[in-house]
């Protein structure tokens, strides 16, 4: 669904709230690249065998890569990844990135038969809390992720949604951030929230700002 692969609607809301908003097109995401960036994005990425998502390119980072996005998050930068239900099947080295912040995505399709959208189980409604004191849902009056797997973090993560106690896996994180040296990274279990056709559910497009602030916001 060419729609839900899309992030243009996503793009205009931050450019709405100010930011200048760029897509990294070709080249390698080095230092050069990130030099003047406060927060990268890295969508949701596939091989053609099960989606078309990357045009004529790869779904891996290079080594050299990894290490560049790294340094750029401790030097002071924002990074969010949207990960995605059966994380693993996608042949895409997105977890090689998180992993390095305390921060792994479980490869499983969480359901909920009680707390739902649209009677879809695999709709989950996200259950928020306020993490270490910071709370990214103040005044988002609901969310979803559509397919979404779940997340395992680490001790010193800010949890900021769950799955219910209803679901399967139970209370388990959808949306998690960690400080990482000067910066911080934000990752969520589903990429679908903020895509084109699901960006007006529910209460998305504020939350995509919130996250997304959450994010560029440099520690001391």
């Amino acid at each position: 669904n060419p729609a839900a692969s899309s992030y243009a609607e996503a793009a205009q809301t931050l450019r709405r709230a100010g930011c200048e908003v760029m897509a990294h097109i070709s080249g390698p995401l080095d230092a050069q690249a990130l030099s003047d960036v406060d927060v990268l994005v890295l969508p949701h990425c596939s091989t053609d065998e099960w989606e078309a998502t990357t045009g004529e390119g790869v779904p891996v980072y290079a080594d050299a890569e990894i290490t560049a996005i790294e340094s750029f998050v401790r030097s002071g930068g924002g990074l969010v990844v949207l990960a995605e239900t059966e994380q693993a099947k996608y042949a895409n080295n997105l977890t090689d990135i998180t992993r390095r912040f305390g921060i792994d995505v479980v490869t499983c399709t969480a359901q909920d038969p009680v707390h739902r959208f649209n009677d879809v189980s695999t709709w989950l409604l996200l259950e928020p809390s306020t993490a270490r004191g910071t709370d990214v849902f103040a005044g988002v009056s609901g969310a979803c992720a559509y397919r979404s797997g779940v997340l395992d973090v680490c001790d010193d993560a800010y949890v900021f949604a769950r799955t219910h106690d209803t679901a399967s896996p139970a209370s388990a994180p959808v949306i998690a951030g960690v400080d990482a040296g000067a910066g911080r990274v934000l990752v969520v279990a589903d990429s679908d929230f903020a895509g084109d056709d699901s960006i007006d559910d529910l209460d998305h497009r504020r939350l995509w700002r919130r996250l997304v602030t959450w994010a560029g916001a440099k520690r001391e």
